[in-house]
């Protein structure tokens, strides 16, 4: 795996991919949250040229449900 995804692999496994569904708005926003930090990852390693689409799509399929 590319060096530069680690912090990446960090979020997507401890995200929780089922937040939208919570009745706790804490727990919402906790989601919502990481998320966000997610996306900023991944674009920043697009925008910084330290990874591939193929390889941030390839490491977020391997966390995210297969009904996501």
């Amino acid at each position: 795996m590319n060096e530069h995804l680690t912090t990446l692999d960090r979020l997507l496994a401890s995200h929780d991919w089922y937040y939208n569904y919570s009745d706790d708005h804490s727990q919402y926003c906790r989601g919502r949250d990481q998320r966000a930090a997610i996306n900023t990852e991944q674009l920043r390693l697009i925008t910084e040229g330290k990874a591939t689409t193929e390889e941030i799509t390839a490491l977020t399929h391997k966390y995210c449900p297969k009904n996501r």
